[in-house]
C-alpha cells in the first residue's frame, strides 16, 4: 500500500473525531437533526485546526447515500458518495483553492456551475479554502449568489484570516471560528496514534512535539512522522530535539534555575550547551520567555493551569521553582530576555546578545516592593515626629518621590511642622505668618504645650476630619491666648480681605466641630473669639518685608536641619536619590 504521512491516515472522518473543536461539531450536528441546514459557512482559524476536514465531513454528512439522499450525522463512509469525499473525487463536492483562483473570471463561472443539480447527492457542495484570497471584484461578484443560491447548493469557506473577510460576505455566513488545540489534548491525539502504529516515545518527548506544534495538530503529526523517519520505532528525546531545534527541557530548566539563583558560570555553561548542539538562540530565548511567563502567572493566580497549558505535575513544578524569586524580579527578567530576543534580528552573533543578557539577569540586584518602601518610611516618619514633639524642633521630614525613574528616583524633602521663638506668634497656613505678641505664663514655657503648636494641630485636624472647616480656619491668626484653669480663650483674626472666612466659622453648623478638635488637642474646653483686624496701607507694607524676611531666613533654617537631619539621610539612602526640594508646610 502506497505510504500516506499521518496528517491524511489519521484526518478524522466524524465529527466526534474532530480533535479540540466540539463547539463547532456540536452546532452542525444540531443543526442537521433539526433540518436547519444553511446555504453558506465560514469556518476560520489558524493552520491545522481542522478546518477542511470540518467541511469534508459536513459534504459527507449532507450527501450520505445510505440515509437515502437525506442528511445524517453520522455518515457510513462506505457509500460512494462518503468514498468519493474521502478521496476528493465527489463530483458534487468541489473543493476550489481561493489562492490561484481568485479572480472575477473564475467567480462567474462558478456561478454559472451553480445552477446545475448534483449528479449522484442531494447537495451541490462548494468548499473555497483560503477564501480570503479572492479579489475585490471577486468577492462583489459572488454576493448575489451568496446571498440567494439554488437550493441544492451549499457554500463552505475556509480561510486563517478572517478579517480580510468583507463584511458583506460575512453578514451572508454562518461564522465557527475554530479554537488552537491545546497541548493536551494534542498529546493524547499523539499518544493514540503511538500507541496503534507501535512507536514508542516518551512524555517528554511527545510534549516537545505539541510545544513546537503551537496549536496546529496537522503540524505536530508532520513532526511526528519527520521524528520517525530519523530514529524509527523508538524516537528519542534526543531526536527530537535536533529534529524540531529545540532547547531540552532539562536545559531550560537548568537555566532558569542558575538565573534564579545569581549562578552566572552556571548560566553561561547553558548558553555554551546551546551553541555545542546547535540550537538556535532565538527558539531557545522564545521558550525561556515562556517559562518566565508561568513563573509570573504560578504567582499572581489562584488557579495558574487555567492560564498554563502544562500537565498538574509540571504547573507543580513551576509552583515549586517560583519561590526563588518575587513577581517584580521575575517581571524585569522577562522584559530584560523580551529585549534579547528583540535583538537578535540584527546581531552579527546572537550568541553573545544571549550570553551579555544572561550576565545581566544572574546579576540583577534584588528589588524591595514600592509597598514594603513606603512602609519603612511611613515608620521612619512616625519615629521622628515623635522625637520632634519631645524637642520641639522641626518634624520628621517626609521623603516623596517625585518622578518615578528606572534608576536614581529624585526625592523632595517637606518638613510637615515648623516653630518659631516663643515671642512671636505666626499663622498655621502656608507662607509670611501675621505675627502678634502674646502674654506668656508657666505653662508656656515649653514642651507640647505651646499654644501656636496645639492650634497647628488642630487646624491639621480639621483640614483632614473637615476639610472646608479647617481651610476657614486657616486664614486666621492667633493674635491672643489666656490659658484658665476650666478653659483656655483664644482669638483668631482675620484681616478685611478674609472677613468672609469669619463670618463662615460662626455658623451654628461649624461651631461644634470646631469645638469638639479643640477641645480634644488641647485636653480641656477652648472658647474661639474671631475678631477683624484693619490695617492702614503703611502698616502692610511694612508687615509684608517683614514677613519676606522671616520667610527666608525660616526657609534656610528649614534646609539646613532637613538635610543634617540623620533619618532624612536614611530615607534618601532607602530611595537612593537626591534632595531636589524642600517646601515649607
Amino acid at each position: 500500500m502506497e505510504y500516506q504521512v499521518s496528517a491524511r491516515k489519521w484526518r478524522p472522518q466524524t465529527f466526534e473525531e474532530v480533535v479540540g473543536q466540539t463547539h463547532v461539531a456540536r452546532t452542525l450536528i444540531n443543526a442537521i437533526r433539526q433540518g436547519r441546514v444553511a446555504h453558506a459557512y465560514l469556518f476560520s482559524g489558524m493552520r491545522g485546526v481542522g478546518k477542511t476536514t470540518m467541511a469534508r465531513i459536513l459534504a459527507k454528512s449532507l450527501n450520505c447515500a445510505s440515509a437515502s439522499n437525506e442528511p445524517t450525522v453520522a455518515p457510513c463512509q462506505a457509500c460512494p458518495s462518503c468514498q468519493a469525499i474521502t478521496a476528493g473525487q465527489s463530483a458534487d463536492v468541489i473543493e476550489i483553492d481561493g489562492a490561484s483562483n481568485r479572480g472575477i473570471d473564475e467567480v462567474r463561472e462558478l456561478r454559472e456551475a451553480v445552477k446545475y443539480a448534483p449528479m449522484a447527492g442531494k447537495y451541490r457542495i462548494y468548499i473555497i479554502d483560503e477564501v480570503h484570497m479572492l479579489t475585490k471584484e471577486a468577492f462583489n461578484a459572488l454576493l448575489k449568489t451568496l446571498e440567494e443560491p439554488p437550493s441544492h447548493v451549499v457554500f463552505i469557506f475556509a480561510t486563517t484570516e478572517d478579517h480580510k473577510i468583507p463584511s458583506t460576505i460575512l453578514s451572508r455566513c454562518q461564522h465557527f471560528r475554530f479554537k488552537r488545540i491545546t497541548r493536551q489534548a494534542i498529546i493524547a491525539q499523539l499518544e493514540r496514534i503511538i500507541r496503534e502504529e507501535g512507536i514508542r516515545i516518551t512524555g517528554p518527548g511527545l510534549g516537545m512535539i505539541a510545544k513546537a506544534a503551537d496549536g496546529s495538530l496537522r503540524d505536530a503529526l508532520s513532526f511526528l512522522d519527520q521524528g520517525v523517519a530519523y530514529g524509527g520505532k523508538e524516537v528519542s528525546d534526543l531526536d527530537l530535539q535536533m529534529i524540531l531545534g529545540a532547547a531540552g527541557r532539562e536545559l531550560l530548566l537548568s537555566m532558569v534555575k542558575a538565573i534564579l539563583r545569581r549562578q552566572t558560570a552556571e548560566a553561561l555553561r547553558r548558553v555554551k550547551e546551546l551553541a555545542d548542539h546547535g540550537m538556535d538562540y532565538r527558539q531557545f530565548t522564545g521558550e525561556l520567555l515562556e517559562y518566565l511567563r508561568h513563573l509570573v502567572m504560578v504567582k499572581s493566580t489562584a488557579a495558574p493551569e487555567e492560564m498554563i497549558d502544562l500537565s498538574s505535575e509540571e504547573v507543580d513544578e513551576i509552583r515549586q521553582l517560583s519561590s526563588l524569586a518575587s513577581i517584580e524580579e521575575l517581571q524585569r527578567l522577562f522584559g530584560l530576555f523580551s529585549l534579547a530576543l528583540e535583538s537578535f534580528r540584527g546581531a552579527v552573533h546572537p550568541g553573545f546578545v544571549l550570553e551579555m543578557a544572561v550576565i545581566r539577569a544572574t546579576q540583577i540586584q534584588p528589588l524591595e516592593s514600592f509597598e514594603k518602601l513606603l512602609e519603612r518610611l511611613h515608620l521612619l516618619e512616625q519615629s521622628v515626629v515623635e522625637g520632634g514633639s519631645r524637642s520641639q524642633s522641626t518634624r520628621m521630614p517626609t521623603a516623596v518621590p517625585s518622578e518615578t525613574k528606572a534608576s536614581v528616583p529624585n526625592v523632595q524633602i517637606k518638613p510637615t511642622v515648623d516653630t518659631e521663638p516663643m515671642s512671636a506668634v505666626q499663622s498655621p497656613q502656608p507662607g509670611p505668618a501675621r505675627v502678634k505678641t502674646v502674654e506668656i505664663n508657666s505653662e508656656t514655657s515649653g514642651g507640647p504645650g505651646l499654644p501656636l503648636e496645639r492650634w497647628g494641630m488642630a487646624v491639621k485636624r480639621l483640614l483632614q476630619e473637615k476639610p472646608n472647616v479647617g481651610s476657614y480656619l486657616e486664614k486666621g491668626v492667633v493674635q491672643e491666648w489666656a490659658c484658665g484653669d476650666e478653659k483656655d480663650i483664644l482669638v483668631v483674626g482675620y484681616d478685611e480681605g478674609a472677613a468672609v472666612f469669619a463670618d463662615l466659622i460662626q455658623k451654628e453648623e461649624n461651631q461644634p466641630v470646631i469645638a469638639s478638635v479643640l477641645r480634644e488637642v488641647f485636653g480641656k474646653p477652648v472658647e474661639l473669639k474671631v475678631v477683624r483686624q484693619e490695617r492702614s496701607a503703611d502698616e502692610r507694607q511694612q508687615l509684608k518685608l517683614k514677613q519676606d524676611q522671616q520667610t527666608q531666613q525660616q526657609r534656610k533654617r528649614i534646609q539646613q536641619e532637613t538635610l543634617a537631619h540623620p533619618l532624612v539621610k536614611e530615607a534618601l539612602n532607602i530611595l537612593g536619590g537626591e534632595v531636589i526640594d524642600i517646601r515649607e508646610p
